[in-house]
């Protein structure tokens, strides 16, 4: 029977890890998972499947890995300096290839910015992003429609990269199967049903990204943002 309280135990501390939001930029974000939402304008909107699932086959299929943080501001500091320093602080994308690309929105101060990592700025030059953010992101961004925005600027970079980037190098993900008992395994199946229905099944998504690493990859400093 312990092995069925750890399981459950292990459930509601990734949702309680989850849905801790401190909404500021006083210390460095630890990204978990392709999607930091602290403020939870995409968190709760119909379009959180669809930007985690963009993510999550760009990066099987390439190994590349778009990440994106929402936060409320960055405290004063330059939008584009918090989101290099976030990107090399979390290592996004594959460590030998630099192939990631970090999504920074700061709802309060109405700024945005795309770091790219260095491996990728071949394909995503800074006027290209810059060209993306202004076309796809701002205009639903000054109506307060930030899940859309992001979702069409996720949706268009993952296009193109999944078009010109020429390496292919999919990620495993391993799962250990922990074996439980009939009994163990209802109460189990039970309690998970119960908190998919009052997450709406977005513990599998936080549960997921808590299984892996976004990589070790460093910005080479490109990207581009603004105000909206």
């Amino acid at each position: 029977m312990n092995k069925i309280v750890t399981i459950i135990f292990t459930i509601f501390f990734f949702i309680f890890v989850s849905l801790a939001s401190p909404g500021s930029a006083d210390e460095i974000p630890q990204l978990k998972s392709y999607i930091t939402d602290e403020v939870g304008v995409l968190l709760y909107s119909d379009y959180y499947e669809s930007v985690y699932a963009t993510c999550e086959i760009l990066d099987q299929e390439t190994s590349c890995v778009i990440a994106i943080l929402i936060i409320e501001s960055t405290d004063g500091r330059e939008i584009s300096e918090y989101a290099i320093e976030i990107f090399n602080s979390n290592g996004i994308g594959n460590k030998e290839k630099d192939n990631g690309v970090l999504i920074v929105v700061a709802t309060a101060d109405q700024t945005y910015f795309i770091a790219v990592g260095k491996g990728l700025e071949s394909i995503l030059n800074d006027a290209k992003v810059g060209r993306y953010a202004r076309d796809y992101f701002v205009p639903h961004a000054e109506i307060g429609d930030y899940a859309y925005g992001i979702y069409a600027l996720t949706a268009v970079i993952a296009g193109e990269i999944a078009e010109k980037y020429e390496e292919a190098s999919p990620h495993k993900y391993p799962i250990e199967w922990i074996p439980l008992d009939w009994p163990e395994l209802c109460i189990a199946g039970s309690v998970l049903i119960f908190i998919m229905v009052i997450t709406k099944g977005r513990v599998f998504v936080w549960i997921g990204g808590y299984l892996r690493k976004l990589g070790g990859g460093k910005s080479g400093g490109g990207g581009a943002g603004g105000k909206y």
